[in-house]
Order: C-alpha cells, then structure tokens, then sequence
C-alpha cells in the first residue's frame, strides 16, 4: 500500500509540472521567453530523477523484503 501511494504522489507531481508548462505555453504571449522554458523543462526532468530515485528505492525494499 506504501509504494503504490509513494508511486500514485510521484505521478502526480510530474503530472503538476507537465499541466503548468502546458498552461504557460498555451495561455503566455505567442513570443515566449525562453529562459522560461528552459526553467520549467529543468524543473520537469528533476521531478523525474527525483521518481527515478523513488522507484530506485522501491525496488530495493522490495528486494529486502519477501
């Protein structure tokens, strides 16, 4: 139950990053900044090492644990 909430926070949070690059993007003037972008990718792929770490870790406690 543990690692299936563990894993449904971690979907969500990437889903929260890719929503607020969407709206920006959509929504932001038609000559976007691109240091902003740049921002909100970077902050998008550390979200996805961070549920990389996280899967890392699931997997080792499973390993441990019969």
């Amino acid at each position: 139950m543990k690692k299936l909430l563990t894993l449904l926070l971690l979907l969500s949070i990437l889903l929260s990053g890719c929503g607020m690059f969407r709206k920006n993007t959509v929504d932001s003037d038609p000559t976007l900044d691109t240091k902003k972008i740049a921002d909100q990718l970077e902050n998008i792929l550390d979200d996805l090492d961070t549920m990389e770490v996280a899967i890392d870790e699931i997997n080792d406690d499973e390993l441990i644990q019969p």
